[in-house]
């Protein structure tokens, strides 16, 4: 049974929800203007500008990194 933080004691297992996000396929360029996250378009490489669309859903545990310069830095999930 997970404690109040998700985690399930003794088995290094973590639960979490996704939500449903309202902004759905808005355009954006950075995560900072979407409810889930900028999911940027195939293709798009590290260290260049990315134009994307937001997520349809919040991803507890992923994340779409950008620099200042709005530049795509990769994705990390744990």
């Amino acid at each position: 049974m997970p404690n109040p933080h998700g985690e399930v004691p003794g088995t290094g297992e973590y639960r979490s929800c996704s939500l449903p996000t309202a902004d759905a396929g808005k355009p954006c360029c950075t995560s900072d203007g979407c409810e889930g996250r900028c999911r940027p378009r195939p293709g798009s490489l590290p260290g260049k500008p990315a134009r994307g669309t937001c997520s349809s859903e919040t991803m507890p545990g992923c994340w779409s990194r950008y620099d200042e310069g709005g530049n795509y830095l990769g994705d990390v999930c744990i």
